[in-house]
């Protein structure tokens, strides 16, 4: 999800603070680049990514963040585990990490989802490879033999359900 806003100076400053202390040569000071928000404690990592020069994360969020004064980005972009969307549902896993993000910055209006990673989790007395093709899921930019020789297009939908 990103979510449009910006980040503090001040919350910036820290986690710059934070961010050079995970990119010491010392272990020990490393182990301190880590920040609570909302209660719980995010590991501030050594580098950005890509066009979000800070990253943190915990067991339940990856968030990267954007520059105070960056209008062309979103302040934040957030990933959720699914973990805690198990555990705790999708409205509340976005309380969450709403929660955190208003420690760092101001959120200016409601969040955009991206993308939704749809996972199974499960176990089975059955074996998978006795299952037919047709049943699996497919990579949507693949081109599965099945769904290509049936003059079908591949794609997750084809997971029985066409």
């Amino acid at each position: 999800m990103s979510f449009p806003g910006e980040l503090t100076q001040s919350a910036a400053q820290r986690l710059d603070g934070l961010k050079e202390s995970a990119q010491s040569r010392s272990a020990s000071t490393r182990s301190m680049a880590q920040i609570v928000l909302a209660g719980d404690c995010f590991d501030v990592r050594d580098k950005g990514m890509g066009l979000f020069p800070c990253v943190i994360q915990d067991g339940r969020f990856f968030i990267k963040m954007s520059r105070p004064g960056n209008s062309s980005l979103p302040f934040a972009y957030c990933q959720v585990r699914n973990s805690h969307v198990i555990r705790v549902g999708p409205r509340a896993a976005l309380a969450d990490v709403q929660r955190v993000l208003e420690e760092l910055g101001s959120v200016d209006g409601g969040e955009t989802v991206s993308r939704v990673d749809l996972a199974v989790d499960f176990a089975s007395d059955e074996s998978m490879e006795t299952r037919r093709r047709r049943h699996q899921f497919v990579n949507a930019r693949a081109r599965d033999s099945a769904a290509g020789s049936a003059g079908r297009s591949s794609c997750a939908a084809c997971a029985g359900l066409s």
